[in-house]
């Protein structure tokens, strides 16, 4: 994001510098270039009228869960995945790979002034064919971005919103290969392991999902409030 700069001939008076400041967040926003919620993380008005970057982390309350529609929310998708795994963990696959072509992407969209800003959560879900198992669905690729993590329900509700779609499109069983680290996360939310495997050099577990519990009846689409920041494994 470009500087805000200031003249030296020309004090700016604390109004001036305020639509200084929107005018460049604006430009920001309409060149694609970052969500709203980020650009106006980056700025602050002080009380003499300049900008600051001392606000830090801008984070809304209210959370969005459901499939991607939008380019725009595909293709920040996409980017929050690879800024997680192969950022992030540096898990040594493919990040993107064939099963994104028939996969449906599901999204955490985080809100602000009631507009879909910026894709804060991610999961995908698939249908797989598998004689032992009829009607078998995958979920995986879930992940938070950093700021959000620790904020109660939103890994939950992707979970919730996932394994519920997959039930309503004719699942019959959901499955996931999932961090060890994170096994208990999941059998909280009424999953069990079938398996232990290696994948990447890295314990995972084959978990299946109890569909009978699903939708979780705690957490109603498509709207989520935040709690409190609470401890929640957010990757999977």
């Amino acid at each position: 994001m470009p500087e805000i700069t200031q003249s030296r001939h020309h004090r700016a008076t604390p109004s001036r510098h305020f639509y200084a400041i929107t005018a460049s967040v604006s430009r920001q926003i309409q060149g694609g270039s970052e969500s709203l919620s980020q650009a106006y993380s980056r700025v602050e008005l002080g009380a003499s009228g300049h900008a600051s970057d001392s606000f830090g982390e801008f984070h809304t309350t209210q959370i969005s869960v459901r499939p991607a529609t939008a380019s725009w929310e595909r293709a920040r998708y996409f980017a929050l995945r690879k800024k997680v795994f192969s950022g992030e963990q540096q898990l040594p696959i493919q990040e993107q790979d064939g099963e994104d072509f028939r996969a449906t992407a599901i999204i955490a969209l985080a809100n602000l002034c009631g507009i879909s800003d910026d894709v804060v959560g991610a999961v995908r879900i698939f249908p797989v064919d598998d004689p032992r198992w009829p009607g078998l669905w995958f979920g995986g690729r879930l992940c938070v971005v950093r700021p959000y993590r620790g904020r109660a329900g939103i890994g939950k509700a992707l979970i919730n919103t996932a394994v519920s779609r997959a039930k309503h499109l004719g699942c019959q069983h959901f499955h996931a290969f999932v961090q060890k680290q994170n096994g208990r996360y999941f059998s909280s939310l009424h999953w069990h392991t079938i398996e232990e495997l290696d994948i990447g050099g890295r314990p995972h577990l084959r978990m299946v999902a109890d569909l009978n519990h699903y939708p979780l009846p705690q957490l109603p689409p498509p709207t989520l409030l935040l709690d409190e920041p609470a401890q929640t494994r957010e990757t999977c």
